[in-house]
C-alpha cells in the first residue's frame, strides 16, 4: 500500500516582512502544486500569531517530495525566506495511510 507523505510544521517572519513575503508566497504556492506528485501544498497565516505561517503538504511518495526539493522555486524560496529574517523554523515529514473521515 503507498503511503502519503505528509509535510506539516511552522516558521515565524516578522510581522513586518509579511507583505514583502505574500508575493513570494504565492508564486510558491503555485509551482508545487504543478508538481507531479503534489497532492496538496499550502501555507496559513496563524489568525492569532502575526509572526506565525504554518506549512502543510501532501506527497504521493518520497520520491515526489525528493524531487520537490530539487527544484529551483525551491531554491528561490529558501533565499527569500533567508532575506526576510524567516525564524523558528520546525517543519516535519511525516508517512500516514488512506486516512478516514472524522
Amino acid at each position: 500500500m503507498s503511503r502519503t507523505v505528509i509535510v506539516s510544521g511552522t516558521f515565524r517572519i516578522l510581522s513586518d516582512a509579511i507583505e514583502a513575503w505574500r508575493p513570494h508566497a504565492i508564486a510558491m504556492l503555485e509551482a508545487p502544486r504543478a508538481e507531479p506528485g503534489c497532492r496538496v501544498y499550502s501555507y496559513a497565516h496563524d489568525a492569532g500569531d502575526a509572526a506565525l505561517i504554518r506549512v502543510y503538504e501532501e506527497w504521493e511518495s518520497g520520491d515526489a517530495l525528493a524531487h520537490h526539493f530539487e527544484t529551483p522555486h525551491m531554491r528561490v524560496c529558501r533565499e527569500v525566506l533567508a532575506e526576510l529574517g524567516a525564524f523558528e523554523r520546525d517543519i516535519r515529514r511525516f508517512e500516514a495511510g488512506e486516512g478516514e473521515p472524522v
